[in-house]
């Protein structure tokens, strides 16, 4: 998996806003490609929570991500264990270094996939991530209305922090990739593509931890206390 890709992607989604809008619930698969192999993913997601199933180097690995809880859990089947990482206190160590304001531009071109109309946008400093995104299925990463007021789902306080100004503007109603390409030197070097969309009633149990599991902690990882 190009981390960087997600890794980007990630770190935008982050800083959403809230939309009363009923996120979308079901299953969503992608391929992605990236350095010349490709494999799929499996994205399914239920209100504040969501589960990603991937296969890395021969090995099962999925992620729970809890937004009103504000952590990502990452599972690894075969070992039986799992790590817990804090996003509210990873996010403050990204705030406290990152001062820039996220680069986002309109291109006015749309695309159909798996079903769904979705618009391009070009962001980074560099605009070498392409993102198509629809609107209507709430927002990606468990980003969605919360009870308790807070400027996204995970809590993060960008509500009145002017360098996410026009993100919350450009995409009120709703944030969710359809496609997202990352290229360097004019290059795809990673690219993530639905194939298909398909709403779902999934049950609470898909996003917990299974029985049995070892916690796994690492220092300086951004485990919960």
């Amino acid at each position: 998996m190009s981390l960087r890709l997600t890794g980007a992607l990630a770190a935008t989604v982050l800083a959403l806003p809230l939309a009363a809008q009923t996120p979308f619930q079901g299953v969503v698969k992608y391929r992605m490609t990236s350095d010349g192999r490709s494999f799929d993913i499996v994205y399914m997601t239920k209100g504040d929570r969501v589960r990603t199933e991937m296969e890395m180097d021969g090995m099962q690995v999925f992620m729970l991500m809890d937004a009103g809880k504000a952590t990502m859990t990452t599972v690894m089947p075969d070992q039986r264990m799992y790590m817990t990482m804090d996003l509210n206190r990873m996010a403050g160590r990204v705030a406290q270094q990152d001062t820039t304001v996220p680069k986002i531009t309109r291109t006015g071109r749309t695309e159909t996939i798996a079903g769904h109309t979705c618009e391009h946008f070009l962001m980074g400093d560099k605009q070498d991530v392409d993102v198509c995104v629809a609107s209507g299925l709430g927002y990606y990463l468990g980003g969605s209305e919360s009870q308790r007021g807070r400027s996204s789902g995970f809590g993060l306080p960008r509500a009145g922090d002017p360098r996410w100004r026009q993100f919350r503007e450009m995409f009120a109603d709703g944030f969710f990739p359809l496609k997202t390409t990352m290229t360097e030197g004019g290059k795809v070097k990673a690219e993530m593509v639905a194939t298909s969309v398909e709403p779902r009633t999934l049950s609470d149990d898909v996003f917990a931890v299974p029985a049995g599991f070892q916690e796994m902690r690492m220092p300086g990882m951004g485990n919960r206390p």
